[in-house]
């Protein structure tokens, strides 16, 4: 599912490193980018795509990527419920979406990274 600054965001992982880890019960990450080396993306909200899974138990993790400025700035993973995560789900069990959108697609995550 593309989307306004995938490929752009696609080449920014080619150059991001974990700057900051939340904790151990939230598996959050922020992000740095390599600014020198790739491009800002043209997207047209923070949160350009998003992603559900679930975890362990079947309940919902939802999985969001916040992009500041035209930078992948943050990958945040919750349950809604409140609960912590357990278990990460397999990247190619994701339904993922665009905020506003009522398109839906599997292994969008493999494809923005650009492993699919």
């Amino acid at each position: 599912m593309p989307f306004p600054g995938s490929e752009e965001l696609k080449g920014q992982f080619d150059a991001v490193t974990v700057s900051e880890e939340y904790g151990e019960d939230d598996p959050s990450v922020i992000f740095s980018v390599a600014r020198h080396v790739a491009l800002p993306a043209p997207v047209k909200s923070r949160i350009p795509v998003e992603a559900e899974g679930y975890d362990a138990d079947g309940a919902t993790i939802q999985i969001l990527l916040h992009v500041v400025d035209g930078w992948v700035w943050e990958l945040e993973v919750y349950r809604p419920d409140g609960e912590p995560v357990t278990c990460a789900p397999d990247a190619r069990s994701l339904v993922l979406f665009s905020p506003g959108s009522h398109t839906q697609e599997r292994d969008l995550p493999n494809r923005v990274l650009g492993t699919a």
